[in-house]
């Protein structure tokens, strides 16, 4: 009996207890601050930031997080983890900001703090500084045609490396960090990262191995829009952006082949040339659709086209007579003869940013300066095939022979000299971005 009544009191006490013994729910997150950098604090990259955070929760703290992110939440460096001690602590957390791809700009500091069931968040602005522009290296590639090809690098340090290779040599093109390469009638049209090992197909060539002839011409980089654009024996021209994502695709004139290009404003001009005659044309196309807008007969053949504003071409070329030099209005004609040079080949044109325009003729390296339509000798002891601008050292490449020159822009001597296992067709600047 006493047993039965011990056992009932029991069974009373517990269910009296149980409102009272249930745990409570924790509804209440976390408190966190961020006490340094000051909102608006500026870092350049790269950067290590010291985040100085002030949490404290009722109960406990499980975890803090520190990260940067841009204006849509995608973070741009390595969160920094911490597990706190306690209810309460103030931490300094290193962030780390390396990324070279970063671009100036405003970013959210974000402390996020966790309790285990509750997050809190704080945020505090940061002004971020990109990188300074740095040359990586500088690519050398043999003559168009070399089969197999084999891509040398000039690195910081002067120290030339095999970089790359192809099954045939074509013509290189550089965005930043993004290499793209050609080949002449077996590789096709490929894109590569510089610090990568991995080629990936963009257009494949197709020339037929019996034919002995390119299939793609023309690849270079256009500076206004920072794209890279070819044409292909075919008619069709190609454009692509750093990542390789194809950005335009157009469709030259019947029977014509376009051999080098140039951006201005909302068009597209290409150098054309018809294969039944050898007559060249400069042939406008939207840079939207592709489609042929209009058509300009050209008296010589272009190396190289440069803009000159919204809508003028100033365009390098030859002739059975030498070299020439003129401007031309894309949407009404009239050629401007700039300079002529008798009996001299050209066979590369580089741009510095300062819009010098310096020529690889066959008797030496000139300088066209189109504010003054002045041309002027740079070095005549140089039988340069190719040609390179490093916009960051402000120092010109020259490639004679299998000799690769860095001629320093104050006196145009020479400044170092390497030598290749082939002779050089195309030299390529790559930058960090």
């Amino acid at each position: 009996m006493f047993h039965k009544a011990t056992r009932y009191a029991a069974c009373l006490w517990l269910l009296a207890c149980i409102p009272g013994c249930r745990k409570e729910v924790d509804e209440e997150a976390p408190s966190v601050r961020i006490l340094s950098p000051a909102p608006g604090s500026i870092v350049q990259v790269p950067a290590t930031v010291t985040v100085t955070v002030a949490v404290n929760d009722e109960r406990s703290l499980s975890s803090l997080v520190v990260s940067i992110a841009d204006a849509d939440g995608v973070p741009v460096a390595p969160s920094v983890l911490h597990v706190p001690s306690g209810r309460s602590q103030t931490v300094e957390l290193e962030l780390s900001i390396t990324d070279e791809q970063i671009t100036s700009g405003t970013y959210q500091l974000i402390a996020r703090a966790s309790d285990g069931t509750n997050d809190a968040r704080a945020y505090s602005a940061l002004t971020v500084l990109e990188a300074s522009l740095r040359t990586k290296g500088v690519l050398i590639a043999p003559r168009k045609g070399v089969a197999p090809a084999t891509i040398m690098e000039l690195d910081d340090d002067g120290n030339v490396n095999e970089w790359g290779s192809l099954p045939d040599m074509g013509e290189l093109s550089v965005i930043g960090h993004s290499v793209f390469a050609t080949g002449s009638i077996i590789a096709p049209l490929q894109r590569r990262e510089h610090e990568g090992v991995v080629w990936t197909m963009l257009a494949p060539n197709g020339t037929q191995v019996s034919s002995e002839a390119p299939f793609f011409h023309g690849l270079r980089v256009d500076p206004t829009d920072g794209r890279t654009y070819v044409g292909q024996v075919d008619g069709i021209i190609r454009g692509y952006s750093a990542t390789g994502d194809a950005v335009f695709n157009g469709m030259s004139l019947p029977g014509h082949q376009s051999r080098t290009t140039v951006v201005l404003d909302d068009r597209l001009m290409s150098a054309a040339l018809r294969t039944s005659d050898g007559q060249w044309s400069l042939v406008g196309h939207s840079l939207i659709g592709g489609e042929v807008l209009n058509d300009i007969p050209l008296d010589l053949a272009p190396v190289r086209l440069v803009a000159l504003g919204n809508d003028r071409v100033l365009v390098f070329g030859q002739d059975g007579n030498g070299t020439r030099i003129l401007s031309l209005h894309v949407l009404i004609g009239g050629p401007i003869e700039h300079a002529q040079l008798a009996s001299v080949q050209l066979r590369d044109v580089v741009t510095s940013p300062a819009n010098d325009h310096f020529l690889a003729l066959s008797n030496g390296i000139m300088r066209y300066r189109h504010s003054t339509f002045t041309l002027e000798p740079v070095r005549t002891d140089i039988d340069a095939h190719a040609l390179a601008w490093d916009p960051v050292n402000g120092v010109l490449y020259a490639a004679a022979g299998n000799s690769l020159l860095r001629l320093d822009p104050a006196t145009w001597a020479t400044i170092a000299t390497w030598n290749m296992p082939f002779d050089i067709g195309d030299v390529e600047v790559v930058l960090d971005r």
